[in-house]
């Protein structure tokens, strides 16, 4: 990769990271779906999303917690995906049935530039997304593009 590759691929980053903290790293979300697509080229992550702009601040606010938006990443041109489902101490013993929806509670999400996809596609962007909970419990998908989109605004009435 040369120079201007690097520092395209760092403007990517930086663009990704100031939406991703827009949206408080969707920290406090629930990951609620994750969908294969494009044969197997795309992967669309949706979370719950919990946070409201009040006052130019974000907080989570009892009309988000009842009526979560929705915040979808698609990662396109997906190279490769690892799922880490390490269960926490709280979580050893309890049958799945057993779990509520704060054991899925997302501690940060994180796009980084990784150098993964050289091999494979040695002129384009590589991105490694990372969604983190608490403990070993972790997805990490390196992927050559990354779209983060709010499809349904919190605090407003509709499906879950």
């Amino acid at each position: 990769m040369d120079e201007v590759e690097a520092n395209n691929l760092q403007v990517v980053v930086a663009e990704l990271s100031a939406e991703l903290t827009a949206r408080a790293g969707l920290q406090e979300c629930v990951l609620r779906d994750l969908e294969w697509l494009h044969w197997g080229s795309v992967i669309r992550l949706s979370f719950e999303y919990f946070w409201q702009d009040v006052e130019g601040e974000l907080r989570l606010t009892p009309e988000a917690l009842n009526h979560p938006g929705v915040v979808e990443l698609t990662a396109s041109w997906m190279l490769a995906m690892n799922i880490d489902n390490a269960p926490t101490a709280s979580m050893v013993g309890l049958r799945p049935d057993e779990m509520t929806w704060g054991y899925s509670e997302v501690a940060v999400v994180e796009v980084v530039a990784d150098t993964y996809a050289a091999e494979y596609l040695p002129e384009s962007t590589c991105l490694r997304l990372e969604v983190h909970w608490e403990g070993e419990r972790r997805i990490t998908i390196w992927c050559r593009d990354l779209a983060i989109e709010t499809t349904r605004a919190p605090g407003l009435a509709g499906d879950r």
